[in-house]
């Protein structure tokens, strides 16, 4: 299934895509038929590669299993990573103590809010930020994400119970001593990362490391965190279960996640 007009311009030589509720599937794997597509994509010489908020740990294990690369763009925008080669192409933090007045600032609004930190393949939450017990390898539950013994972090994620994004994001730049970006996450999660990085800035950047022209590339995702890509790519396509104002950016709708939409895109630049 493609509709919008069922167009595909020429020139697209790279693709970007999401993974979470698009790449994989609602179980969390890859679908047999994404898997098939990007082996033939990487034979015909064509990138496809990881464009989310995942951290660089679970965004290489996926790629490696998928055949996605050579790079991945992870953390939204603030994180490049080669996944072949497992190192850092570039790596924008904030400056812990200086986002503590915007943590003040929402657990005094909200008491019931719930943070979580990530920097680099580090990820530290408080106890009550994940709705279920679960258990995460090599993770680290604190009081306090103040008291995590870091100066820095690639983001800081936020979840307040009974409280909209739109609110949250809201009290953020309200309370921040200096500027800011923010993405919403996919479920109720609000994320707070360095001035100016999304998943657009993170696509320019690999754009710029593929010595590729932005318009050449298309990306495909399911939310509001993609649409910064979508902006400043050549083609934008949201799979069929995206959010309602995705599938309106969207220059092309595909089929769902779950029915291997990502397989469909990468079958049409191959023609």
């Amino acid at each position: 299934m493609v509709s919008k007009d069922d167009k595909f311009q020429t020139g697209i030589v790279a693709l970007a895509t999401d993974l979470d509720g698009t790449l994989l599937g609602s179980d969390g794997s890859v679908p047999a038929p994404n898997i098939d597509a990007l082996q033939r994509a990487r034979t015909s010489g064509i990138p496809v590669f990881a464009c989310t908020a995942r951290s660089p740990r679970s965004t290489t294990k996926i790629s490696k299993e998928a055949g996605l690369g050579p790079i991945a763009v992870c953390a939204n925008g603030a994180i490049g990573y080669h996944v072949e080669y497992n190192s850092y192409l570039w790596h924008e933090t904030l400056e812990l103590e200086e986002v503590g007045s915007v943590i003040k600032a929402i657990r005094d609004t909200y008491p019931n809010s719930y943070f979580a930190l990530e920097h680099g393949v580090e990820f530290y939450y408080e106890a009550g930020f994940f709705k279920d017990s679960i258990f995460i390898e090599n993770v680290d539950i604190i009081e306090s994400i103040l008291s995590a013994k870091i100066a820095r972090a690639t983001k800081i994620v936020c979840r307040a119970e009974g409280i909209t994004q739109d609110q949250l994001r809201e009290t953020i730049f309200a309370s921040a001593t200096y500027e800011v970006s923010v993405s919403f996450g996919s479920i109720d999660w609000v994320e707070i990362l360095p001035q100016g990085v999304s998943k657009g800035s993170g696509a320019l950047k690999a754009c710029e490391y593929l010595q590729i022209e932005p318009s050449s590339l298309a990306c495909v995702g399911d939310h509001l965190n993609d649409l910064p890509m979508f902006e400043v790519s050549g083609l934008a396509i949201a799979v069929a279960n995206a959010h309602p104002r995705t599938l309106k950016e969207a220059n092309l709708v595909v089929s769902s996640n779950d029915d291997a939409g990502v397989a469909e895109v990468i079958e049409r630049m191959l023609v």
